[in-house]
């Protein structure tokens, strides 16, 4: 069994192109994420690593797969609910977000009980991923992260400035304006 050393994030999507940016910016937070693109696969890697998640991160309509009967997923439009109830049985230590096209905070709540740390609509990316940043306690990381990406990005324009002045400078120009006019 793999042992983990950072918060690990179980996210269930069937859309892996539609949360590929969430994974980039969870792993660049300092998180492990495992994409499950069925419930297959999550009750798989639940059943194999479910007491190291920290974190799940469920679509709500998603394909029935062969664990849950098609009655109980409500034809897979409620399969990240039933998949969500079925954690909180199993693993009582994952915190679950509903992240879904339709996700209406208060509804999925209700879904959940008290165990449900809400719903994200999955347009609002950023408040997902602050959202796991703050109940993982790396919110702190998270603004480093985006400090260390920003300081890249001056010293590259920096960069582009002096070798800007340097060839104003040896080619006698008296402004840039010269050179591209």
């Amino acid at each position: 069994m793999q042992a983990y050393t950072k918060p690990l994030v179980l996210i269930v999507d069937d859309d892996q192109y539609s949360v590929s940016s969430v994974v980039n910016q969870l792993v660049d937070l300092g998180c492990e994420v495992y994409l499950a693109l069925s419930l297959d696969q999550a009750i798989t890697f639940l059943e194999k690593y479910g007491v190291h998640i920290d974190i799940a991160i469920l679509d709500i309509m998603i394909p029935d797969g062969e664990f849950f009967k098609a009655f109980e997923t409500k034809g897979g439009f409620y399969s990240g609910v039933t998949l969500g109830r079925h954690i909180s049985l199993n693993w009582p230590n994952i915190q679950l977000i509903a992240y879904s096209v339709l996700a209406n905070e208060q509804e999925v709540k209700d879904f959940f009980e008290s165990r449900f740390l809400g719903g994200v609509c999955k347009s609002e990316q950023k408040r997902l991923i602050n959202k796991v940043a703050k109940e993982l306690g790396l919110a702190h990381s998270f603004d480093f992260e985006v400090k260390r990406r920003l300081n890249k990005v001056l010293v590259v324009l920096s960069g582009v400035a002096t070798l800007i002045a340097i060839i104003v400078f040896f080619t006698g120009y008296s402004s840039i304006y010269e050179i591209f006019s």
